[in-house]
């Protein structure tokens, strides 16, 4: 990966996340970057393209953190999946420039269709196990809905009228796990309030401990 273009893009993800990123212009990430324009332009062919950029390696981010966070214990694959889920609504719910550039984010079918393809590579592998003999084909449509899922609830805290954010939760990774075949004790498990629970001190330790500003969308 060209060093221009992981500059460009942690320049970028710092001022869509302090400033927004309908204000945010190639203008500023240019003097921001120290890039040229023309060097910008070799890597992305617009703002948007930098900004899904900096989306999709996002759940890279994520599922690092997670794998990190429980590597000396023993979680299942829907839990990690809950987990790496679990970071953007937490961050969604508790910071706001977070919550501002994540629905911008979901609001271009564009970034949404394309975290969509590199999620569902991620959910046959976590959840492969009950869903024997489906390849990738399977999960996309699946992933792209439970994307689009995402979206309507993190749409319903930015417009001022939130669900409870356990509601929102426990519903979510209903509906999901449900899409993805698990089976009905995983689903109870992972809904049940303990659960919960554990999640959210888990990545609240997750977020603290790393600092916001050095994370991705």
């Amino acid at each position: 990966m060209s060093d221009v273009k992981t500059r460009v893009a942690e320049v970028a993800r710092e001022l869509f996340l302090s400033q927004g990123y309908n204000q945010t212009t190639i203008k500023q990430i240019v003097a921001a970057s120290g890039v040229q324009t023309g060097s910008i332009y070799h890597f992305y062919k617009n703002k948007e393209e930098i900004f899904e950029y900096t989306a999709i390696s996002s759940f890279d981010l994520y599922r690092g953190l997670v794998a990190d966070y429980y590597k000396d214990a023993e979680i299942s694959n829907a839990y990690s999946y809950s987990a790496v889920t679990f970071i953007t609504f937490y961050l969604a719910e508790y910071y706001s420039n977070f919550l501002d550039v994540i629905y911008e984010m979901y609001r271009s079918s564009t970034i949404t269709h394309h975290i969509a393809e590199h999620a569902a590579r991620y959910n046959l592998e976590w959840f492969g196990e009950f869903n024997p003999g489906c390849d990738y084909d399977y999960f996309y449509p699946r992933t792209l809905a439970m994307e689009g899922c995402i979206y309507s609830f993190v749409a319903n805290k930015y417009l001022g009228s939130p669900i409870p954010f356990r509601t929102r939760i426990k519903t979510f990774f209903s509906i999901a796990l449900s899409t993805y075949n698990a089976p009905k004790d995983v689903i109870d498990e992972i809904t049940s309030d303990a659960c919960i629970d554990k999640l959210e001190a888990d990545i609240g330790e997750i977020v603290r401990g790393i600092g916001t500003t050095k994370m991705e969308l």
